[in-house]
């Protein structure tokens, strides 16, 4: 059986080392570490002593010291029953019937489940060629932005219509380029009104 060796080296880094004494593979600082059988029994020394230190600390304090008892609000406020629903094993399996407990205030927020993500993958597509070819947001930039992504959504539009599906250009639906001319004036009209 290889012995290992495990440094405890005063910059905090420990190691594994086949020898009993070397360089620190932190700090380069020469060290000598302590024998372990392997990685297993190293942590197990670890933690041996760790716990042993947490024993010695615990029985030097005073006899008559008593610490007080810790109070976790949130379960200062729950019922004995939602308590027991809470510390059940598997709380995949819990069926809840306390109308208090799993209840979460979000009906008024933005719903993005409500997204074609398919779709959305084809925009995000029709960015990235953007991106590419120009530059990542080179779109903020664009002089006169209102009349020529209204033009271009338009010709995207009228392509798709007279049956061209896909762009010549980047084999991307026309309808995804109309899109994202579209996402485009939405949010250059918002910057222009303030909205977030």
């Amino acid at each position: 059986m290889n012995r290992q060796y495990a440094i405890p080296c005063p910059c905090g880094w420990t190691t594994v080392h086949p020898e009993p004494k070397g360089p620190c593979a932190n700090c380069k600082g020469d060290v000598k570490m302590s024998m372990a059988e392997n990685e297993d029994s190293l942590l197990e020394e670890l933690y041996a002593g760790m716990a042993k230190k947490m024993s010695i600390q615990q029985s030097q304090q005073p006899f008559n010291m008593v610490e007080p008892p810790k109070i976790d609000h949130a379960e200062a406020i729950l019922t004995d029953s939602q308590k027991e629903q809470i510390n059940k094993r598997n709380l995949r399996d819990v069926v809840c019937t306390d109308p208090k407990l799993g209840r979460k205030f979000d009906s008024d927020k933005l719903d993005y489940s409500l997204l074609p993500f398919d779709a959305i993958e084809e925009v995000i597509k029709v960015l990235m060629f953007g991106a590419k070819k120009y530059a990542p947001n080179n779109w903020k930039f664009v002089d006169d932005y209102e009349r020529r992504y209204t033009n271009a959504a338009f010709r995207h539009l009228v392509a798709y219509k007279q049956g061209e599906i896909d762009d010549q250009e980047t084999g991307i639906s026309h309808l995804a380029h109309a899109v994202c001319c579209l996402l485009f004036l939405i949010s250059k009209d918002g910057d222009a009104h303030g909205d977030n």
